[in-house]
């Protein structure tokens, strides 16, 4: 289950984490760590790297999501 720890990332680590990160694998990971109140930012950098995927892998990287994004 995704993690509500606090830590809120400001506006530049937001730009800086989806500039640097490339597999969605890691994105969502990174997204894990943060609260939930900053995630929404990361969904389109995120929804992006889904979309280069093959269909097998964007399915399950669309699962995991859920429970990290919560759509």
């Amino acid at each position: 289950m995704g993690s509500d720890n606090g830590f809120v990332p400001d506006a530049g680590e937001i730009a800086k984490v989806l500039d640097e990160y490339n597999d969605p694998w890691e994105l969502l990971n990174y997204a894990r760590g943060i609260d939930m109140s900053a995630r929404p930012p990361l969904l389109q950098g995120w929804i992006k790297l889904v979309q280069a995927r093959d269909p097998a892998e964007k399915d399950s990287l669309l699962q995991s999501g859920r429970e990290v994004f919560r759509y």
